[in-house]
């Protein structure tokens, strides 16, 4: 007998990878994934862009940026982990964003103009803090 990997779709439109090994040993799934260290950088980027705009809303300054700011923290890495789940088998997560981003799928568009977004916000709240908020 050999290891089944399959996936299993749960009603409340989650997809979740199980793997049932009929043999002794370890099962392995074929479906690929981005590497630990990536989502620990990737999901403190976003809790550290949310907490900045919590501080910025605080401080009263850029009140619509900082806000759109805290949205997107919040908004990104549910819409890109929602759109991911379901991605064909043997491709990760960035790969299957790349694919959809280039099939001009509206939920890659978004993504990406929202890191794009984040980006340029971080951008300006370090010009303003090294010019003593000169910018």
């Amino acid at each position: 007998m050999e290891n089944i990997c399959y996936h299993w779709k749960v009603q409340s439109r989650f997809l979740e990878q199980a793997c049932t090994n009929t043999e002794i040993g370890g099962a392995t799934c074929t479906g690929r994934a981005c590497p630990g260290w990536f989502w620990a950088i990737y999901y403190l980027f976003f809790l550290i862009t949310a907490g900045t705009a919590v501080f910025c809303l605080a401080g009263k300054k850029s009140k619509q940026m900082a806000v759109a700011a805290l949205l997107l923290a919040l908004l990104l890495p549910v819409v890109s982990l929602w759109k991911s789940i379901g991605r064909a088998e043997g491709m990760d997560e960035f790969e299957h964003f790349v694919m959809e981003l280039l099939q001009g799928s509206l939920w890659a568009v978004f993504v990406l103009a929202g890191y794009l977004f984040l980006f340029a916000w971080w951008g300006m709240f370090w010009k303003k803090k090294a010019f003593g908020g000169q910018g």
